[in-house]
C-alpha cells in the first residue's frame, strides 16, 4: 500500500466522483496497515481540504482503536490538520 503515496490518477481518465471513491478505498485499507503513513498522506494529498480532514478524522478514530498512544502522539505532533500540498516535503 505504500505505493499509494505516489499514485497519480489523471483527471481526464476518470471522473471526479470515481477518483474520490478510489482514494477513499485506498485510504480505508492503508489506515489499517500503516496508519502514520496514511495520515501523513491524507494531510497533503491532492484533494479538497474537507475530504482530507475527513480522512484524518476517520483515520485517527481507527488508529486510536489499534494503538491509542501512537495515534494521540501523531495528533499532538501534527495538530491533526491538513497541510497545503505545496508545503509538503518533496521526496
Amino acid at each position: 500500500m505504500k505505493l499509494a503515496e505516489t499514485l497519480e490518477i489523471e483527471p481526464d481518465r476518470i471522473n471526479e466522483l470515481t477518483r474520490s471513491r478510489l482514494m477513499d478505498a485506498i485510504f480505508d485499507q492503508w489506515i489499517k496497515t500503516d496508519p502514520a503513513s496514511a495520515l501523513n498522506w491524507a494531510r497533503q494529498a491532492n484533494a479538497p481540504d474537507q475530504r482530507r480532514q475527513q480522512w484524518i478524522t476517520d483515520g485517527l478514530r481507527v488508529w486510536s482503536r489499534q494503538d491509542p498512544e501512537s495515534a494521540e502522539r501523531w495528533r499532538q505532533q501534527t495538530g491533526g490538520k491538513v497541510t497545503n500540498p505545496s508545503d509538503a516535503p518533496q521526496q
